[in-house]
């Protein structure tokens, strides 16, 4: 990277983040990062602007995994004699990013008679000395919270309870089978439980069909009808609860706090084990090949009326290959003959 005003900005973004994870007792146990796509946007015989993507799986030091897909970087690359150096790199989609950038935004001009990189440096150091007084704080309201049971049962208490809106599902798993939301990230080589994640995130609310793009993605920012650090998703990446099959099955089956519940039904059992006149419009659907590797999710859209409906009446949505609307046994012949089924309830989440 060459030497210059906005890598030092970077640079002590970096610092910053690496002060939070200290102050949080929190770190990584490994990172694995690799480029999916690189797009040139611009560029010269000597200066490149470039669009990367990145996947990232990492653990954490307490054992907790996570992962981030689509995870878009803009860099500038400049050829300084054969040999290309990095003149600006700025995260675009990075939530913590964006906050660095107004708290330094935030902080006068600490001596306007200093360098520009020492003028960040000490604003640096003053945003880590605020950072771990907050921690401090932190620390002593866990602790009157620790001695004050009723204080903790009021925090609790806040959550309130959604019902879940299946054609709200539907309307949602209809307007984005085909096409994706852009406002999420897609995982081009599986994304379907990262899909009817969103599907259910707005069955319980978190979208409408009237609802406008920016009213979407504060939605999506702010975490409204999710779980944040449990169950979320968005445009750098989800939860292993929100996109992984299985661990999107324990969640919300298993689940008795904030967030999706569901019922499950013929976890391990051919897929006759669920009968069609008991399949319904908002149910999702798990599909395996031998009965204990589950590999696929779709969110049901269409079910047949009478008393007597056939699988072949039943139609879902699902991405990865996108359909707004597929038979459900053309899902069933491309993969597998086991299958199970989850109903949803009312759930409770803090906003």
């Amino acid at each position: 990277m060459e030497q210059n005003d906005d890598n030092a900005f970077f640079e002590a973004f970096m610092e910053w983040r690496f002060a939070i994870m200290q102050n949080m007792n929190s770190g990584y146990r490994s990172h694995d990062c690799s480029i999916v796509k690189t797009e040139v946007v611009s560029g010269s015989a000597d200066v490149v602007n470039l669009h990367i993507y990145l996947n990232e799986d990492f653990e954490y030091t307490d054992g907790g995994t996570g992962y981030a897909y689509n995870v878009q970087i803009d860099m500038q690359v400049r050829d300084v004699f054969g040999e290309y150096k990095i003149t600006k790199i700025v995260f675009t989609v990075e939530d913590f990013y964006g906050s660095f950038c107004e708290k330094m935004a935030a902080i006068p001009e600490m001596m306007s008679a200093e360098s520009t990189e020492e003028n960040l440096s000490n604003k640096l150091d003053f945003l880590i000395t605020e950072l771990e007084m907050l921690r401090q704080e932190m620390d002593e309201v866990t602790q009157e919270q620790i001695g004050n049971v009723s204080a903790v049962e009021e925090s609790i208490s806040r959550a309130a309870s959604y019902a879940y809106d299946a054609g709200r599902g539907v309307q949602y798993a209809r307007t984005y089978g085909d096409t994706p939301n852009g406002n999420f990230y897609n995982v081009d080589s599986g994304d379907c439980t990262n899909f009817v994640s969103q599907c259910v995130w707005a069955a319980y609310g978190g979208w409408n069909s009237t609802m406008s793009n920016t009213d979407m993605i504060n939605n999506i920012s702010n975490k409204v009808r999710m779980v944040p650090g449990v169950w979320q998703g968005g445009s750098g990446g989800g939860m292993p609860n929100w996109e992984s099959v299985d661990s999107f099955w324990s969640y919300v089956t298993g689940n008795t706090g904030n967030g999706p519940r569901a019922t499950g039904y013929n976890n391990g059992g051919w897929y006759t084990g669920v009968l069609p006149i008991d399949i319904s419009a908002g149910d999702i659907l798990q599909v395996s090949g031998d009965g204990s590797s589950y590999y696929h999710s779709v969110y049901v859209v269409s079910v047949p009326g009478g008393s007597n409906p056939s699988y072949d009446l039943i139609y879902v949505a699902q991405h990865t290959y996108n359909y707004s609307s597929r038979k459900l046994t053309d899902v069933l012949g491309a993969n597998g003959r086991y299958m199970r089924q989850m109903r949803f309830h009312a759930g409770t989440f803090d906003k």
